[in-house]
């Protein structure tokens, strides 16, 4: 395999990032099982897990002192991810598609 540049893989992940969260608000709205509220608990669970696990595989041992350290900048950084996550996923419930990934891009 050749290596790939730090950009290349920067647009990899952007391409990716776009079309997850562009294929996110149709799924969303085909979802009649659960509303909103059950959606946003079970993304934040996700979520979370997924970065305990990635933390845990980087940090070993060191994964709970890493998460303390991380201090109040960490903790707003979690809330305003907290509540992006929240806002994205109202405005698709009540909006159309469209509208809110035009407002997000």
């Amino acid at each position: 395999m050749f290596p790939i540049s730090s950009r290349s893989k920067a647009m990899i992940f952007m391409l990716c990032g776009s079309t997850l969260i562009s294929s996110t608000g149709l799924i969303i709205r085909n979802m009649e099982i659960a509303g909103a509220l059950e959606i946003n608990l079970f993304r934040g669970i996700s979520l979370g897990l997924t970065i305990l696990l990635i933390l845990g595989i980087k940090h070993k041992r060191q994964t709970f002192t890493k998460i303390v350290a991380i201090g109040k900048p960490g903790l707003s950084a979690a809330f305003a991810l907290a509540a992006a996550g929240i806002c994205f996923l109202q405005a698709i419930t009540n909006t159309t598609v469209a509208e809110t990934l035009f407002i997000t891009s």
